[in-house]
């Protein structure tokens, strides 16, 4: 039948002696023997990965309804209600709809960034603040970073904002990162799901069920909230906007829309606090990281916005074009240390092929992202960081879709937030690292750059000294 190459799968287990505790490192290995489209087995479950840039685009720009279903898993079934949030939705009339006015919705509150922009600013401001508080010490940013990017989210969510002091907020982060944990190739039901008729629950999905629970607890009482103080006209956040869309949807989309439930409406909100936050948070601690392991490449940032800024004002989102090194140095710990390096899984729609080989209905498709971010036929070096990689001979950024280089992935499931995730980098590195020095803690080892491996990699817990520069 032409399927693609792969290593031999057992009966009963497939490929699992293949992933081992590293799947995304032993993968990447396969790739480099079986080429960049091969194919494993999870239990029964026949899966492809893709670990090239061009077959990556292939099917996901190609035939962009090929490959844009979402397989069901257990642990994604649990997160999303059966499949009722964007992030885990299968592929349908429900799903086009739910994203459209979730789009929408996102537009309607962020037209022109200004708005956006002091939204973002004003929690960049706390958390200047709370750094200030470590008074140079050794200090975990995590909680601090936690804190900012979550109220950006609760802001474009809600039109609030949590306290430093907050006992929810410590709760929302927790469930976050059992999320993290929690989501992702381990889970042991999501290979075996015949494993779901008998009395099986792993520590994974009871965390998972119990994170669950508490976080429909908290998002159902915000949702009313909002259903209750709604006033048509005034767009507080996101969910206000996603009542605002449905209300206002024309007449002859009335049908599909009734195709949606208060659930989606909640899952849509999930979405947003747990990928837009998450993600985010653990993006802004590699970077942290990165300034603090690489102090070359922290120098030459400081000396760009000495260049450019000045120590008079904080740079502005009208700054980013004049500032390509820092830009650069984004995009550098994206490629090196992506969000989400095996992507979130992709089901075939229908019988198709790719790089020629035959591709069943419902099979699993793994976007190997970190093999893509890391490959030496693309990347000199791969696992140094070298923002320069990312500007031309005239120090201008590169065209980033012409690289190897998918941190948002692309196509139907390309990254809902996207747009916003970029500007919250931009502003968020830009002021933090104009106000301050990253330096390591003396008499401390580097911090570790491997990193944790759930439904996303995010670094170690580690401490710096934060000090001011002016």
């Amino acid at each position: 039948m032409n399927y693609p190459p792969g290593p031999i799968a057992l009966p009963i287990v497939g490929n699992l002696y293949n992933l081992g505790i590293l799947p995304l490192v032993n993968l990447t290995k396969l790739s480099r023997k079986y080429g960049g489209v091969f194919q494993i087995f999870l239990g029964s479950q026949r899966a492809v990965v893709v670990s090239d840039i061009d077959s990556a685009r292939d099917a996901l720009l190609k035939n962009v309804n090929d490959f844009a279903g979402r397989p069901s898993v257990l642990s994604g079934d649990i997160f999303s209600h059966n499949g009722q949030a964007i992030a885990f939705g299968n592929f349908s009339p429900a799903w086009k709809v739910q994203r459209k006015i979730a789009h929408g919705a996102l537009k309607l509150y962020s037209t022109g960034t200004e708005k956006l922009e002091r939204v973002i600013l004003r929690e960049v401001q706390e958390v200047i603040e709370q750094f200030d508080l470590s008074k140079e010490e050794p200090f975990d940013p995590h909680d601090s970073i936690s804190l900012g990017v979550l109220n950006v989210i609760c802001a474009l969510t809600l039109g609030s904002r949590y306290s430093a002091s907050d006992p929810e907020f410590r709760k929302v982060v927790e469930l976050n990162e059992t999320f993290a944990a929690t989501l992702g190739l381990g889970n042991l039901v999501d290979i075996f799901p015949s494993l779901k008729h008998v009395p099986f629950d792993s520590e994974n999905i009871r965390r998972l069920k119990r994170a669950v629970k508490e976080r429909d607890r908290i998002l159902t009482r915000k949702y009313k909230e909002q259903l209750d103080t709604y006033e048509e006209g005034k767009i507080r956040g996101f969910t206000d906007a996603l009542i605002k869309v449905m209300k206002d949807t024309e007449n002859n989309e009335q049908r599909l829309t009734s195709l949606l439930s208060e659930d989606h409406v909640l899952m849509s909100m999930a979405d947003m606090f747990a990928a837009g936050s998450e993600t985010l948070t653990s993006t802004l601690l590699w970077m942290i990281l990165l300034f603090n392991n690489y102090p070359d490449v922290q120098a030459k940032v400081h000396e760009e916005l000495d260049e450019v800024i000045g120590p008079k004002r904080l740079p502005c989102l009208n700054d980013k074009k004049n500032l390509p090194y820092l830009e650069a140095t984004i995009a550098e710990a994206l490629r090196l240390r992506p969000v989400a390096p095996l992507g979130v899984p992709h089901k075939a729609l229908v019988d198709t092929t790719l790089n020629g080989y035959n591709i069943p209905k419902d099979t699993t498709l793994i976007l190997n992202i970190w093999a893509m971010h890391h490959d030496p036929k693309h990347w000199r070096n791969p696992s140094q960081f070298d923002p320069n990689r990312f500007l031309d001979k005239n120090k201008n950024v590169l065209n980033l879709s012409k690289l190897s280089y998918l941190p948002f992935s692309a196509g139907r499931r390309v990254c809902l937030g996207e747009l916003l995730a970029k500007v919250e980098l931009f502003l968020f590195v830009a002021q933090l690292m104009h106000q301050f020095k990253i330096e390591n803690p003396p008499g401390y080892p580097l911090p570790s750059l491997e990193g944790d491996i759930g439904m996303g990699l995010k670094p170690k817990p580690y401490k710096v000294c934060i000090k001011r520069r002016y």
